[in-house]
């Protein structure tokens, strides 16, 4: 899944790799309506400093074509997606399922749209910067034995 590793790497860069993404993939799902296997990749945000911490941020479901892809969001991340851009139901590139927290993107331009709108979201930001503050009290602590 080149386009949430990309995204990934991307997020290690603006944060000199204090907080990065994680690109992990998923077992694959039982085969879908049409019979096929379904595909499934997580983003998450990590920080190197705090060894096990992941904060799941999107789950990607797809078939062998890729496209169209299901991309499920944590609940206050799909209120402000659908709230950035009020077309979005609207769109013939996607269909939001609000209620089930995806959206089903039909092309790539579609699924990079909402990836931008997700990781740009004030819920994905306070996660980056409690995870950055978290590194940098850490850092400044010193360890009494």
């Amino acid at each position: 899944m080149v386009i949430l590793h990309e995204q990934a790497a991307l997020l290690g860069e603006k944060t000199g790799e204090v907080v990065q993404g994680q690109v992990v993939k998923g077992k694959g799902l039982p085969p879908g309506e049409a019979g096929e296997m379904m595909f499934v990749y997580e983003l998450g945000i990590t920080a190197p400093a705090l060894p096990g911490y992941v904060c799941p941020l999107v789950t990607i479901v797809h078939g062998r074509a890729f496209y169209p892809v299901d991309v499920f969001v944590a609940e206050e991340v799909m209120e402000e997606l659908v709230a950035c851009v009020p077309a979005l139901g609207t769109d013939p590139r996607w269909e939001v399922f609000g209620e089930m927290k995806y959206v089903h993107a039909f092309t790539e331009e579609a699924f990079q749209e909402v990836l931008r709108i997700v990781l740009g979201a004030y819920a994905t930001r306070q996660v980056v910067a409690a995870l950055l503050s978290q590194v940098e009290e850490g850092e400044e602590e010193e360890v009494p034995f």
